[in-house]
Order: C-alpha cells, then sequence, then structure tokens
C-alpha cells in the first residue's frame, strides 16, 4: 500500500507485508512475551504483526514485487553486517582517518583491507 513517512515534509513510500512462515511468525511471538521490558503493554495488534515481514520502499510495485524487496533487504543486511564487522575488526577509523579522501586512495585503502580479511 501507498503510505507518507515523516512528521513534517511527507514522502511518499510503498508498505510492503509478506506474512512469515507460520512456525517463525511463533517463534517471534513467543519470543516477545518472553522478553517483554516490564514497563510495556504490547497490544493484540502488536503480536499479529509480529507473523508479518514488513518493509518500507520507495520502489514502485512494477519495479520489484515482495519477494524481490525481502530478498533484497536480506542482502542489504549482509552488508550492514559486513561493515559493522570491518568497522569493529579492522579500524576503519585509522585506516581512513582523512575526513576527505581521493576516491583513488579510498578505493585502495578498502580492497587492501578485503585483500587482509580474506
Amino acid at each position: 500500500m501507498d503510505v507518507l513517512v515523516g512528521s513534517k515534509k511527507k514522502l511518499p513510500m510503498r508498505l510492503v507485508a509478506k506474512k512469515m512462515n507460520p512456525e517463525i511468525g511463533k517463534k517471534r511471538i513467543e519470543e516477545a512475551r518472553k522478553d517483554r521490558h516490564s514497563k510495556s503493554n504490547h497490544s493484540a495488534q502488536y503480536y499479529k504483526l509480529l507473523a508479518y515481514e514488513i518493509y518500507l520502499t520507495n520502489v514502485k510495485a512494477d519495479m520489484l514485487d515482495t519477494n524481490k524487496i525481502a530478498k533484497l533487504y536480506g542482502l542489504r543486511w549482509h552488508i550492514e553486517i559486513l561493515f559493522k564487522s570491518w568497522k569493529s575488526f579492522d579500524n576503519f577509523k585509522t585506516v581512513l582517518k582523512e575526513r576527505r579522501m581521493k576516491v583513488e586512495r579510498l578505493k585502495f585503502s578498502v580492497y587492501a583491507i578485503l585483500i587482509k580479511v580474506s
């Protein structure tokens, strides 16, 4: 469904929901009930939504269907984890310490880190 997102400037986006495998949805609901914060009081609707994968995108429906969006978000998540591990373990801050770096030097630094990791 098309939605507007933002408190001041409303950005048009598409909300995409995909029902999860019932076993996974059930596990998420059980974990949420066990791991609740003492001050939280989740509604029945909240628990129902845990059975879905929910995405926000600006990609039109005719370009990507729900399954492809789910796959892309999964890939994106892996990329985020990769960058986090680089940042944490390969000390990116010292390698890339200059605020403005020429593109060639940036590429070289990233390639050097990749070679070191592999």
